[in-house]
Parts: structure tokens; sequence; C-alpha cells
């Protein structure tokens, strides 16, 4: 019986580990492309250049979360750094961070710019990107 028992176990560590892989690779899309689980992800609020760009949170915030400059049009604003570093020194966590992705909301409730989306994405797909930030 012991001998049965190995194959289940190693089955069941390789499934897991291929879920957090494409848990992470959710993520990734999602920052990267704007894409979730289905499709392109939608937004409630934002900058109408950004739909027809096909981009996620990297257009602005840059490929590793270092922040940039940003030039659309006659439009310049600066995006900020979203490293896991600097996302706990400006006082985010999970919740606060939900709340930012999807409502517009700093840590202390106060409204970020219209320009920052607000978007429109499953649970899955939030817990996906915070995680795959967490690497950034």
């Amino acid at each position: 019986m012991t001998g049965r028992r190995w194959p289940l176990l190693w089955v069941a560590l390789v499934a897991s580990a291929g879920c957090g892989q494409s848990e992470l690779e959710l993520g990734e899309r999602i920052y990267l492309q704007g894409r979730g689980e289905g499709a392109r992800l939608d937004y409630r609020q934002g900058p109408t250049w950004l739909a027809r760009a096909g981009q996620g949170c990297a257009v602005c915030h840059g490929v590793e979360g270092q922040g940039r400059v940003v030039q659309a049009g006659t439009l310049t604003g600066a995006a900020p750094a979203l490293t896991s570093d600097v996302l706990k020194a400006r006082g985010y966590d999970k919740q606060s961070l939900r709340r930012a992705i999807v409502d517009g909301l700093d840590p202390s409730g106060r409204q970020l710019s219209y320009y920052m989306p607000r978007w429109i994405l499953s649970d899955r797909e939030m817990l996906a990107l915070q995680g795959f930030l967490e690497t950034l």
C-alpha cells in the first residue's frame, strides 16, 4: 500500500506546482498585456487610449514595475513604481492594493488620478496580479 501512495503524492505535488505557475503566468499576463482569464480586461474609468493600446499596468508603470514618465499625445504624467518594496513603503497591503486597482483609492482613502484605470477583475485575477506584483 505504501508503494501506491508515492505516485499519488508525486502527481499531487506536480499538479500543485503547475497551479502556482499558472497563477503567476496569469498575473504576469494581466500586468503586461491587460488580459485576464478569458480575454482583455475591462475598466470603469481611465484613459480611452488604453483600451485601444491593448496593454496592462506595464504600459505606464514599466515592465519591471520601476515606474516611468508616460506621454500620451499632449499629456505627460508620472506613473509610480509598483515594486513590492515600494508598495509596502507606501502603505499598501493586499486589501488597500485591491482598492487602488478597483476603486482608485490610495491606502489613506485619497482618490488616485483619473488616468489610473479602475480595473474590473475577478477574485482569481486580482490574487494572481497581486502575487505577480510581489515578484517585482
